[in-house]
């Protein structure tokens, strides 16, 4: 409804009247909702057990507000007067929508917890089952600390990657609420100090979290390659030299890896020389 147009108020015995709409409250409380109306509207239309009337007083600084409401009540008590602090319903019925945000941010807390967590998780069970290729990385030339900077990089990655898509989605959630229920009532706006705060703990807890188990993959010894040893006995070195030919890698007399068959390794070297055998 806008100003200008006409509505049509009625009661439960069917009495009418026409009203021109003059003005609409931007926002509308338990205590200001309804039709407002000129005196004359109301006693000519209505009977005196329909009418409601309300009186509105403004405050001056210092004033005891509760021994004025009691009064006003005392004194007007055979009328039946009701009085209302507009200050206090608003300030209560903020604290119980501000007890819902705290309650809804609590479980986000909690979710953001569960989720660094499982970061740590994956990032240990990725350095179990990466434990050769390390070690092969690390026989290569790589150092601990190029090993430990690769992991904590790519944990820091995900970790940008997972805040910067639930903040986003958030920001688009918050902002449909808003339009749906506080659109009439307050102005959007984003609390980008708070938002920063969150997700510059959030990084670092989650690097963090993950930092024992990176920590723990640059600690992993080199992986050597296939050769003998002189400490070894002629049956092994003999039994290293026949798998080195196929690619084999050992750990001092312990054979990691067999390596390709025979016939498989003829076939590399033959493609790799340039012809078919």
């Amino acid at each position: 409804m806008v100003p200008g147009d006409r509505i049509r108020a009625f009661d439960a015995a069917g009495r009418t009247v026409n009203l021109t709409i003059v003005g609409v409250l931007e926002q509308a409380l338990q205590f200001t909702s309804g039709v407002f109306v000129d005196q004359s509207v109301v006693r000519g239309v209505f009977p005196p057990e329909e009418r409601y009337t309300a009186y509105f007083f403004q405050m001056t600084p210092g004033v005891d507000v509760p021994a004025f409401r009691a009064n006003l009540e005392r004194v007007f008590f055979v009328y039946g007067l009701q009085t209302i602090d507009i200050r206090e319903q608003i300030g209560q019925a903020f604290d119980a929508s501000q007890e819902v945000l705290t309650l809804m941010q609590a479980y986000l807390g909690i979710g953001l917890l569960v989720g660094i967590a499982g970061l740590a998780v994956i990032t240990l069970r990725a350095v179990v089952e990466r434990r050769t290729q390390i070690g092969a990385l690390r026989a290569i030339g790589f150092t601990r600390g190029m090993v430990l900077s690769t992991f904590l990089v790519e944990i820091a990655l995900i970790a940008v990657l997972g805040i910067g898509i639930g903040v986003a989605l958030g920001i688009v959630l918050a902002y449909k609420i808003y339009i749906v229920y506080f659109a009439d009532i307050v102005v959007f706006s984003v609390p980008w100090p708070n938002l920063t705060l969150i997700v510059g703990l959030a990084s670092i807890a989650a690097v963090a979290s993950a930092a024992q188990p990176a920590i723990r993959a640059s600690r992993i010894p080199r992986r050597k390659r296939c050769g003998t040893s002189s400490d070894t006995t002629p049956e092994a070195s003999e039994f290293q030299r026949n798998h080195t030919l196929s690619g084999g890698m050992f750990r001092g007399d312990e054979l990691l890896d067999p390596g390709p068959p025979p016939g498989e390794l003829l076939f590399r070297l033959a493609v790799v020389g340039g012809h078919a055998s």
